[in-house]
C-alpha cells in the first residue's frame, strides 16, 4: 500500500531536513489516508504497516509528524489545514474534518499535546462548512498556487550512489519530541534557579545570624563578652571562630572518591563553594577577633591608668591580662595555622579529584565515539536491509496490483455478461408482454367488432319487426275498410231512396278517405319511429364501441388484480366443485360471479353507466344500494372502487356474496378525495344463461 501520501510521510520522517522542500510541493491527493492512520482507524494502521514493512509505531509517528509539518504551518489556509485543495468536493472536506477531530479531540486524545491543533481545525471547518461560507472565504482569501489541485510526484528515498547516506542531524522522532524536551530543560533550569536562590537566601540568613550573635557578644560599653571570661574572671582558651571551624568538618576524600564522575564533579564544585564560604567566614571571624583584641588592649590601657593609683593590684591584673592575651594569641595562631593546613590539603584533594574526573571524562568520550561509530555502522546496515525489504515489498505490491487488475477485468467481464443476459431476458419479457398486449388488443378489437355486428343484427331485427308491425297495421286497416264497405252495402240495400244511397255513398267515400289518411299517417309515424330507432341504435352502437374499447383497457388493468382472486376461486372450486350447467334453476358458477364483481368495479371506475346497468337484472340497478353508486358516477370527476375477496354462499338457484370494499372518489369541483369503506351484499342469478346481479345492498359505510 505504497501510496504517494504514505511514501511522502515516511520520506519526511527519515529526512526531517527536507521539510522546506516538502512544503513547497502540493499535497498528495490521498492525504485523507494519512489522517485516518493518524487517527488510528481500526485495522487500517496494522494492515498498512504490514504492507509497507514498517512497524506500527514508526508508521503512526511518521503520519503524525507529516500532518504537523504539512497541514499546521503558520501561513496555511483553511483548505490546507483540512488536508484538501480549493477544488475539493464538500464531502471530502467533511470527511477530513471528521477524521482530524477524531485524532485531535481532547476527549479521544487526553494525553497528547497535538490537541492544540483542534482549534485551528475547527476554525477552518467554520470557514468552509457550507457552500455559502466557502464562497465567501474564497472571495476574501487570495488563491495560493501551492494549494491548487495537482498530482504530486511519487516521493522516495534519495540515495547517492557510491557514497554512504548522511545521517540527518535530528530524526523525525526527535523533531516531534523537541517541544517536550525544550519544555523539560526549561523546567529543570527554573528548578535549579529556585534552588540556588533558596540556598543563597539561607546562607545570607545564616551569616547574618552569626554576625548578629558575634556583635551581640560585645558589650556596648566596650566590656569583654561573656564568652571570653566567666564569672571567676578566667578567660576561654579557644576563640569562638575556632569553635565554628571545628563544628563544620570538611568532606572526606573517601566519600568524594566513592561518587561517580558526574556526581563527584558536582560534589567537588559544591565542596569548593562551601570552602570558599568557610574561608570568608574565617576571615570575618579573624577580623572580629582582632577587634576584640583591640578592645582588650584599650581595656588594658585603662587598667594601667588605674594601676598607677593602685600599683600592686594593677600589676597583678596586668600580669593576668598579659598572660590571657598571650594565650589567646597563641590559640589564634594555632587555629589559623590549622585552617591553612586544612585548606591546603583540601585544595590538593580537589586538584587530584579534578585530574581524575578529567581522565574519566576523556575515557567516556572515547567510549562514546566508539559506540557512535558502531551505531552508525549498524544504521547503515539497517538502511541497506530496509532498501532490500522495500524493493521486495515493491515487487510484491506490483504482483498484487497485477492480480487485482486481473481480478477486476474478470469481474468486469462477468458483470458485463450478466448485464447482457439481463438485457436479453428483459427484451424477451418486454417482447412477450408486447405480443400479449397486441393479442389482447386484437381480442378487444374483435370483441368490439362482434359487439357492433350484434348491434347491427339487432337493429336489422328491430327493422324487420317494425316492417311486420306496419304490414299488420295495413292488413288491419284493409279489414276495417272491408267491414265498412260491407256495412255500407248492407245499408245501401236497405235504403229506399236514391238520396239516401247518395248520402251513404258520400259517407262511404268520406270514410274511405279518412281511413286512407289515417293509414298514411300511421305509416309515416312508423317510418319515422323506425328511422329514429335506427339512428338511436347507430349511436348506441358507436357508444358501445367506445365503451368496449375502454372496457378492454380496464379489463387489461384488472386482469392482473383478478388473477389472485381467480386462483383462489379455482382452488375453492377444486375443493367444492360447482356444477357448470347454466340452465334455469341452477346457481351461477363461482368464477362467473367473481368476474361479474370485477366488471362492476371496472364499470364504476370508468363511469360507464350503460355497462353498469347491463350487469343487473331488470330494474335492480336502481335499488337503493346500486343507486348510490349510480348517482356517484354522475356526481364525481374521479372514482375508484377496491373490493376484497368475495365470500360466496351457494343456494339452489343463486350465489349470495359478501365482500368488503373501499371507495375513493373526488366530487365535482373539489380538490380533495373522499374515502369510504364498508361491506357489499349481493345476489347473483342466471339470466338468459348469463350471470347478473339480482339484488345489491351496501352496509356499514364509514369514512
Amino acid at each position: 500500500m505504497h501510496t504517494d501520501a504514505i511514501q511522502a510521510a515516511l520520506a519526511l520522517f527519515r529526512e526531517p531536513g527536507r521539510i522546506c522542500d516538502f512544503r513547497e510541493r502540493p499535497l498528495p491527493t490521498d492525504v485523507a489516508l494519512i489522517i485516518r492512520l493518524a487517527a488510528n482507524e481500526s485495522g487500517m494502521l496494522q494492515a498498512t504497516a504490514e504492507a509497507t514493512g514498517e512497524s506500527v509505531e514508526t508508521l503512526s509517528e511518521a503520519c503524525i509528524f507529516y500532518l504537523q509539518q504539512m497541514l499546521f504551518v503558520a501561513n496555511a489556509d483553511s483548505y490546507r489545514v483540512l488536508g484538501t485543495t480549493a477544488d475539493a468536493p464538500q464531502e471530502q472536506l467533511r470527511e477530513n474534518y471528521r477524521w482530524l477531530m477524531r485524532w485531535l479531540h481532547p476527549d479521544r486524545n487526553p494525553d497528547g499535546w497535538e490537541v492544540v491543533y483542534a482549534d485551528r481545525v475547527n476554525a477552518a471547518w467554520q470557514d468552509l462548512k457550507t457552500p455559502d461560507r466557502r464562497a465567501e472565504y474564497d472571495l476574501r482569501t487570495p488563491m495560493d498556487p501551492l494549494h491548487v489541485h495537482a498530482v504530486a510526484p511519487p516521493v522516495g528515498l534519495r540515495v547517492r550512489a557510491g557514497a554512504p547516506e548522511s545521517r540527518p542531524m535530528l530524526s523525525g522522532v526527535m523533531v516531534r519530541r523537541l517541544p517536550a524536551i525544550i519544555f523539560g530543560i526549561l523546567g529543570l533550569g527554573a528548578i535549579a534557579v529556585l534552588a540556588l536562590m533558596y540556598w543563597a537566601q539561607s546562607e545570607s540568613m545564616r551569616e547574618a545570624k552569626l554576625s548578629a550573635e558575634r556583635v551581640a557578644a560585645i558589650a556596648p560599653d566596650s566590656q569583654l563578652p561573656a564568652s571570653s571570661a566567666d564569672a571567676s574572671g578566667q578567660s576561654d582558651p579557644h576563640p569562638a571562630w575556632t569553635k565554628v571551624a571545628a563544628a563544620e568538618p570538611a568532606p572526606s576524600l573517601a566519600s568524594s572518591q566513592s561518587l561517580s564522575a558526574p556526581v563527584a564533579l558536582e560534589a567537588a564544585a559544591q565542596a569548593a563553594m562551601q570552602r570558599d564560604a568557610e574561608r570568608r567566614a574565617a576571615e570575618k571571624l579573624v577580623s572580629e577577633q582582632l577587634e576584640i583584641n583591640r578592645l582588650v588592649a584599650e581595656r588594658v590601657a585603662k587598667e594601667k591608668l588605674l594601676a598607677e593609683a593602685q600599683p600592686e593590684q594593677a600589676a597583678a591584673d596586668a600580669l593576668a591580662s598579659l598572660a590571657q592575651l598571650k594565650a589567646d594569641k597563641l590559640a589564634a595562631d594555632q587555629a589559623a595555622a590549622l585552617l591553612a593546613e586544612q585548606l591546603a590539603a583540601e585544595e590538593d584533594t580537589f586538584r587530584v579529584l579534578a585530574e581524575k574526573l578529567l581522565a574519566e571524562r576523556l575515557a567516556g568520550e572515547n567510549l562514546a565515539s566508539q559506540a557512535l561509530a558502531a551505531e552508525k555502522l549498524a544504521q547503515e546496515e539497517f538502511l541497506a536491509d530496509r532498501l532490500t525489504a522495500e524493493k521486495f515489498a515493491a515487487e510484491k505490491l506490483a504482483a498484487e496490483k497485477l492480480a487485482a487488475e486481473k481480478f477486476a477485468a474478470e469481474k468486469f467481464a462477468a458483470e458485463k455478461f450478466a448485464a447482457e443476459k439481463f438485457a436479453a431476458e428483459k427484451f424477451a419479457a418486454e417482447k412477450f408482454a408486447a405480443e400479449q398486449l397486441a393479442a389482447e388488443n386484437l381480442a378487444a378489437q374483435q370483441l368490439v367488432t362482434d359487439t357492433l355486428a350484434a348491434d347491427r343484427l339487432a337493429a336489422e331485427r328491430n327493422a324487420e319487426l317494425l316492417a311486420v308491425e306496419i304490414r299488420a297495421a295495413e292488413k288491419r286497416a284493409a279489414e276495417r275498410l272491408a267491414r265498412e264497405q260491407l256495412v255500407t252495402k248492407m245499408t245501401a240495400a236497405s235504403l229506399r231512396s236514391a238520396e239516401r244511397l247518395a248520402a251513404q255513398e258520400a259517407a262511404r267515400q268520406s270514410a274511405q278517405t279518412l281511413a286512407a289518411e289515417k293509414l298514411a299517417s300511421e305509416r309515416l309515424v312508423a317510418e319515422k319511429i323506425a328511422a329514429e330507432n335506427l339512428t338511436a341504435e347507430k349511436l348506441a352502437a358507436d357508444k358501445r364501441a367506445t365503451e368496449a374499447a375502454k372496457l378492454a383497457a380496464e379489463r387489461l388493468a384488472l386482469r392482473q388484480a383478478a388473477a389472485t382472486s381467480q386462483a383462489a376461486v379455482a382452488a375453492a372450486e377444486a375443493a367444492d366443485p360447482l356444477p357448470e350447467n347454466k340452465q334455469a334453476g341452477s346457481p351461477p358458477a363461482r368464477t362467473d360471479a367473481q368476474s361479474l364483481v370485477g366488471e362492476m368495479a371496472s364499470a364504476y371506475a370508468s363511469g360507464n353507466l350503460a355497462h353498469f346497468d347491463s350487469l343487473f337484472i331488470g330494474a335492480s340497478a336502481r335499488n337503493p344500494g346500486a343507486g348510490v353508486l349510480r348517482s356517484r358516477m354522475q356526481s364525481t370527476q374521479m372514482r375508484y372502487l377496491e373490493v376484497g375477496e368475495v365470500a360466496w354462499n351457494l343456494t339452489v338457484d343463486s350465489a349470495v356474496g359478501r365482500v368488503s370494499f373501499r371507495d375513493t372518489f373526488v366530487p365535482r369541483g373539489a380538490k380533495k378525495s373522499v374515502t369510504q369503506g364498508g361491506e357489499i351484499r349481493l345476489t347473483v342469478r342466471l339470466d338468459s344463461g348469463k350471470a347478473r346481479i339480482s339484488s345489491f345492498e351496501v352496509a356499514a359505510v364509514a369514512n
